[in-house]
């Protein structure tokens, strides 16, 4: 009779505190039917770690478009701007001197001979850009030559930006 005693007291009693607590060794990871993983989180576990359960935000449904494309190393067209701007500056130096010497051959105060040596150096600049603009649109299309400051779109281009 005292061993019932015992028992009696030692033996869980009030069914309030057992369907608050959950069981721990209950698992909150499970398996579904299709194979998918499924946690239970109560309230509580939500709140400590920040999980918040809300609607999406509408959106429109774009299809997927397969397009195809390759990297290019972007050192020879650098190379080529490079080129481009070097005969560039020539261009302009030697027109800017073709014009000095043209007004002093006007004046009587050039040689015929500077005067077309500078004539001709003006000439073989300006054929120089004209062929590395050519070659540059060929090669890596017209879009480059268009843009406002090729030679700064080329950098950030070979510098990753």
């Amino acid at each position: 009779m005292l061993l019932a005693a015992l028992l009696g007291a030692c033996s869980k009693s009030g069914g309030e505190n057992e369907t608050k607590k959950p069981n721990a060794n209950q698992s909150r990871v499970k398996r579904g039917t299709n194979g998918e993983t499924i946690v239970t989180l109560d309230a509580p576990a939500q709140q400590r770690i920040g999980l918040k359960v809300t609607n999406p935000a509408a959106a429109q449904w774009q299809p997927e478009i397969r397009g195809y494309g390759r990297v290019l190393d972007p050192s020879p067209l650098a190379a080529l701007m490079a080129d481009l701007v070097q005969a560039h500056v020539a261009m302009e130096t030697s027109q800017r001197e073709f014009e000095r010497l043209k007004t002093l051959a006007e004046q009587n105060n050039a040689s015929v001979r500077a005067f077309q040596a500078a004539d001709a150096a003006a000439k073989r600049d300006q054929v120089l850009v004209e062929s590395l603009r050519t070659r540059l649109a060929l090669g890596w299309g017209k879009a480059i030559l268009e843009r406002d400051d090729p030679p700064a779109f080329v950098r950030s281009l070979a510098n990753g930006e």
